[in-house]
């Protein structure tokens, strides 16, 4: 859903085809710290991917991608974090939306089933609905949604509907 929120979202994020690619990787990986703590996952994921070797990715895109996984759950990218600090303004600024957007598919597929086959989104003024196509009950992706949401309504200023679209 990443990929999909990625591409229906390019013309308000204006990120490249290179960046989709990191967001690929980081939405294949950001779990993979669960292997070592459950409550903590998003750091050891940092860990693990900062510190593995990834086939077709440099240290930096490495970088990238272990910081929008560390920013995939709860804690905001801030300049007194480790890593995050090093960045340039426009990787900062990369890290922020690409990690938003993992977060806001992160919340759609809660409950880890793949029950949302595809999504449009629609912008309005103040607004982007997210239309889940093929979902008739979508209560626990907007369970989820108000605690994954906030880093993209704050950077795009946009408040996130959800619509089932059956």
């Amino acid at each position: 859903l990443s990929g999909r929120l990625f591409e229906e979202t390019r013309n308000l994020h204006g990120l490249s085809d290179h960046d989709a690619l990191l967001l690929e990787v980081a939405a294949i990986l950001h779990e993979v710290g669960n292997h070592i703590s459950p409550k903590s996952h998003e750091l050891h994921g940092l860990y693990i991917i900062r510190h593995s070797e990834i086939f077709g990715l440099s240290d930096p895109d490495r970088l990238l991608v272990a910081l929008i996984t560390r920013y995939h759950r709860k804690a905001a990218p801030q300049l007194s974090h480790l890593h995050y600090d090093k960045l340039t303004q426009a990787d900062r600024i990369r890290v922020a939306k690409l990690s938003s957007i993992l977060r806001v598919a992160d919340a759609l597929e809660r409950t880890h089933s793949q029950r949302i086959k595809d999504l449009t989104v629609s912008l309005g003024e103040g607004k982007a609905t997210l239309n889940l196509e093929g979902t008739l009950d979508a209560s626990a992706e907007r369970l989820a949604l108000p605690s994954k949401a906030d880093l993209f309504q704050n950077l795009f200023g946009l408040k996130l509907i959800l619509s089932e679209n059956a």
